[in-house]
């Protein structure tokens, strides 16, 4: 994929994420976080070896390849270490805020009320892209040192 068609795509969804954000509508803008944060995180366990399908590879495979590939990650980019750190706390976050409004125990309601469902879903998205932003303004400078390193 060319560059300009990965601008576009992640443009359009840039603008989703805000749109349903906006609109109320926390659980697509989770959705799209996720898709960004797990392409960058799977460029970065690529580049160093992960061999990770991006068709088929989900979030926490790429932050378990990150953690077998760069064991060292925190001396080595502390940064880095930390926004791995949160997607995977994150990804948590995601999960229950996926299925707390129906998911329960055989004969049991769901956990969470309505309103809590609704803010905690918030949070999640909001959550979810502040840390888009930080691993796609990461993602870059750590490839570069990669393609570097090769050379």
């Amino acid at each position: 994929m060319s560059n300009s068609q990965k601008y576009l795509s992640y443009k359009l969804a840039h603008e989703k994420i805000d749109r349903a954000i906006d609109a109320g509508f926390p659980l697509e803008a989770i959705a799209i976080c996720e898709s960004i944060i797990t392409d960058r995180l799977l460029s970065y366990a690529n580049h160093h070896g992960g061999k990770l399908d991006p068709s088929k590879a989900i979030l926490g495979q790429a932050i378990t390849s990150i953690r077998k590939r760069v064991p060292d990650l925190a001396a080595t980019d502390p940064l880095g270490a930390d926004l791995v750190l949160q997607a995977s706390d994150w990804a948590k976050s995601r999960n229950h805020a996926l299925h707390a409004i129906a998911k329960s125990g055989q004969g049991q309601g769901p956990k969470v009320s309505a309103a809590e469902f609704d803010e905690f879903s918030m949070a999640a998205a909001h959550k979810g892209h502040l840390l888009m932003k930080r691993i796609k303004s990461w993602h870059p400078k750590l490839v570069r040192q990669a393609f570097r390193s090769e050379a």
